[in-house]
């Protein structure tokens, strides 16, 4: 997955998003903290919560990947 700091097509302006890698459950979220800082927390469990800071909505990250195929670095399922 491409990092959000190598990444020139984020807009820094926005408070809040995401990077999900679709070929294992992995996700990123940054947090502008401040101008040329972000808060990064990083989520691999599918039973996580992510809790968004800008409006008041939680999600399962295993809701990003419901009707997705991940297969593990053996193959399986």
């Amino acid at each position: 997955m491409v990092g959000a700091r190598s990444a020139p097509t984020i807009n820094s302006e926005e408070p809040e998003y995401l990077l999900i890698d679709q070929y294992r459950i992995y996700v990123e979220h940054y947090i502008k903290t401040a101008a040329n800082q972000w808060l990064l927390s990083e989520y691999n469990d599918p039973e996580s919560v992510l809790s968004f800071n800008t409006f008041s909505f939680q999600l399962q990250i295993a809701d990003l990947y419901e009707d997705i195929e991940i297969t593990d670095s053996e193959g399986s399922v």
